[in-house]
């Protein structure tokens, strides 16, 4: 199992990497569109997103005051109330 995940991390490494030489366009046999560059940006940004809801997730397991479930959740609606995203949102 833990092969399988090492595959899939580096296939996906391979393909970010050669996303990000399209869209820098140093590939020269791939003709690169608006819309291809727009997809790559996307698949860059969502890439970054995941990586840092991981840290973050990593972050909040290893501190002891939010491994109570109760205390995390009185602080993930703190947080949303007092940014004011609950109030936007719902």
């Amino acid at each position: 199992m833990e092969m399988l995940i090492y595959a899939l991390i580096g296939v996906i490494s391979f393909l970010v990497c050669l996303a990000i030489l399209m869209y820098l366009e140093l590939v020269p046999w791939i003709k690169v569109t608006k819309k291809d560059k727009q997809y790559v940006s996307l698949l860059v940004a969502g890439t970054g997103i995941v990586l840092f809801w991981r840290g973050i997730w990593a972050l909040a397991d290893i501190t002891p005051v939010i491994e109570n479930p109760f205390v995390s959740l009185f602080l993930g609606l703190a947080i949303l109330t007092f940014t004011g995203f609950i109030w936007r949102e719902f």
